[in-house]
């Protein structure tokens, strides 16, 4: 069995430490009432030097135990993979072009600063559809400070062949403190997508989060890559 490497190279923030849990759910509402839920969880932390870390659960190979592990070091410039079954650590030079992602991220101290969220047009705008935004005031959400936003989305008759209006909603809640999205729900048009980061401590994670194990093979790659699982022999 195999899958790729997905080289995500997240936003480089420094002295912002925290650790979390995010639940993400999509649940779709058919005509009949029937409800579709899939949900999946990640662990997620940040240390003050502004390296990352991702545990995520694989649903595709839940039966191996596979949990998906990606660190971001900006300041020794690698983004890695690691393969808890083989102990293989895919290594990528974070300075590189990655073929087919576009992305390209120099090697430098992260920057210390949250920067305002911007108010772009949205490519909805662009494309014609209606906007409103709607700021909703600060609230508390896991002992944090949040500023809430809803912005709806209307698509006019006839853009996209349909005969009536149609109307989709997002909400977002974001902490300054650690400049994240705390809670993200939207729906539309019979799906509802939700996001939410609990167990959220802006205590420093341990600083071995953010390096391989040192019994892992590191392998350099570059771009995207796959990696072969192999299933355990049954006892």
């Amino acid at each position: 069995m195999g899958m790729l490497g997905t080289a995500f190279f997240p936003d480089v923030l420094a002295g912002r430490p925290f650790s979390a849990k995010s639940v993400d759910r999509d649940v779709r509402t058919l005509p009949n009432g029937t409800h579709i839920t899939h949900a999946s969880a990640v662990l997620y932390y940040r240390d003050t030097m502004g390296r990352t870390r991702f545990d995520r659960q694989v649903p595709t190979m839940e039966d191996l135990g596979f949990i998906m592990v990606e660190i971001s070091d900006p300041v020794a410039g690698y983004h890695y993979t690691l393969d808890a079954l083989n102990k293989m650590a895919y290594r990528i030079e974070m300075t590189q072009n990655v073929p087919g992602l576009a992305i390209q991220l120099p090697r430098s101290v992260p920057k210390t600063s949250c920067a305002a969220r911007e108010k772009l047009p949205r490519k909805a705008e662009l494309m014609g559809d209606e906007v409103e935004n709607e700021e909703l005031g600060e609230r508390v959400m896991e002992g944090l400070v949040v500023e809430g936003s809803r912005t709806t989305t209307t698509t006019p008759v006839g853009r996209m062949g349909n005969d009536k209006p149609l109307t989709s909603v997002q909400e977002l809640w974001f902490s300054p403190s650690i400049c994240r999205v705390i809670s993200r729900r939207s729906s539309s048009q019979g799906e509802e997508l939700t996001s939410e980061l609990t167990d959220i401590t802006t205590a420093e994670p341990d600083s071995s989060l953010f390096q391989v194990p040192p019994d892992y093979k590191i392998v350099d790659k570059a771009g995207r890559f796959e990696i072969r699982l192999t299933a355990p022999p049954k006892q």
